[in-house]
């Protein structure tokens, strides 16, 4: 899929830097939530013939050294773990080629935010019918993992 287009308004992100007060960061939100997916390892030759392991990310964000990388490799290998434990044969990091698993970390750049507040909205199926929505309950149901189960409860509740 393309990238968002450069000539609309986006929207940023400013924050400093934990580490270095006197450094802010700025994000592109508008492209962090776009549909463009970077297929870097994936077929992508990189952005430089001297270079070829170098794709267009790494002249973004950075990983700040090995500890920073062995962090998110941990997060990822909890959230793998916390995804696939409902399936039947859970998929794991070990499954995938050692080198394949290496370059898409390399793509994971992990940024710890504080929350002082969150304002959400619920999105239960609501504006479906009925039986639509008793669907996505079952199908939630089927899963037999706890939080697919809370939130076809919260559907099943949000009818009443």
């Amino acid at each position: 899929m393309p990238e968002t287009p450069l000539d609309i308004a986006r929207t940023w992100a400013e924050m400093p830097d934990p580490a270095n007060p006197g450094q802010r960061f700025r994000v592109d939100l508008t492209w962090l939530t776009s549909s463009y997916m970077c297929i870097f390892g994936q077929g992508c030759q990189g952005i430089y013939k001297t270079a070829p392991d170098v794709g267009c990310c790494t002249l973004g964000a950075h990983f700040s050294d090995k500890a920073d990388q062995k962090r998110v490799a941990t997060h990822v290998a909890e959230l793998t773990a916390q995804q696939e434990r409902s399936e039947a044969k859970p998929w794991a990091l070990t499954d995938a080629p050692e080198r394949y698993i290496e370059v898409m970390l390399r793509g994971i750049v992990g940024v710890e935010l504080l929350v002082d507040s969150l304002i959400g909205k619920r999105k239960l199926s609501q504006n479906r019918p009925p039986d639509d929505q008793a669907g996505v309950a079952a199908g939630l149901d089927a899963t037999h993992g706890r939080g697919a189960a809370n939130i076809a409860d919260a559907m099943r509740t949000s009818r009443e």
